[in-house]
């Protein structure tokens, strides 16, 4: 185990969540062992149009789970991704792991991060609902760029080095399940 990690390949910009997620070895690809019949708990941090990241504390049993036996160290790797939208629907992301990273023995926990890039149909459909939930469906151009950028910007209002904002974001999901969440930003070196 260890580390197998790529260089940043993104085309598209990435939008950050913490999104409660169940994931696995997916069973198109791989023997799935049966030690946890869920999956592994874990957290979807970020979403493109291209791909995700997430993250886990994994105990003995969760790296046995997806790092079973019969796959060699290094080898590629699918996962599933499993999450719930606010009325209890599941949705599912299935991606090649491009890069992962997996914490060291030194204690019963180990923490695993992984980039995906989404395959198939579905699970493309999938990532840009969560991101055009976020961006707005008009303002994802295929360059992953927001048209309405600096009317974002300027919708803050004025601020002073080491402000602290919170932002606030709303939408749906083309389905039509709501999304919301916040961050905090520090207001570093104003116009600099």
């Amino acid at each position: 185990m260890g580390k197998a990690k790529a260089e940043d390949q993104r085309k598209s910009p990435r939008f950050g969540m913490a999104l409660p997620i169940h994931f696995n070895l997916n069973p198109d690809y791989h023997y799935v062992p049966s030690i946890k019949r869920f999956g592994v708990g874990g957290t979807l941090r970020d979403v493109s149009l291209e791909g995700i990241r997430i993250d886990s504390q994994m105990d003995l049993e969760d790296v046995c789970q997806i790092f079973s036996e019969a796959m060699e160290e290094g080898s590629p790797f699918e996962l599933e991704v499993f999450f719930w939208d606010s009325r209890g629907r599941s949705a599912v992301l299935r991606g090649s792991v491009k890069w992962y990273e997996v914490s060291g023995p030194e204690s019963d926990v180990r923490h695993f991060k992984a980039g995906l890039s989404v395959r198939g149909e579905e699970s493309r459909s999938t990532a840009r609902s969560m991101v055009e939930s976020i961006t707005g469906p008009a303002e994802v151009d295929p360059g992953g760029q927001r048209s309405d950028a600096q009317e974002m910007v300027s919708s803050i209002g004025p601020v002073e080095d080491g402000d602290e904002i919170v932002l606030e974001i709303a939408g749906n999901l083309t389905d039509g399940t709501p999304i919301e969440g916040e961050d905090t930003v520090t207001i570093i070196r104003k116009g600099k």
